[in-house]
């Protein structure tokens, strides 16, 4: 048993748009705002890597040229190797300890 008046009421009711202009307005620089707030409450460390990335890079750039002047031999080798093409042969020396 349906009842006419209910149907067109619920029908009525569908049609009925909000207006959410206002919520709209600002929405994604509020939700930008309160992530960027959790984050800096959340996670310091965050900020603190951040901070010390140029510290971090030139330890790692001192590591690599001291680790290519310590070890200048292996050097030697790898141009060697690409520039005769014999690969195996000189794995055997390096191998030996030439």
């Amino acid at each position: 048993m349906t009842n006419k008046r209910l149907d067109e009421l619920f029908r009525e009711v569908r049609t009925i748009r909000p207006d959410t202009s206002t919520l709209e307005r600002n929405f994604e620089a509020r939700l930008a705002r309160r992530l960027y707030a959790e984050k800096e409450s959340n996670c310091p460390l965050y900020a603190w890597s951040w901070k010390l990335m140029p510290y971090f890079l030139a330890l790692i750039i001192l590591l690599s040229t001291l680790e290519f002047g310590v070890t200048p031999h292996k050097q030697k080798d790898y141009y060697y190797t690409y520039t005769t093409g014999l690969e195996q042969i000189v794995l055997m020396a390096y191998a030996k300890g030439e």
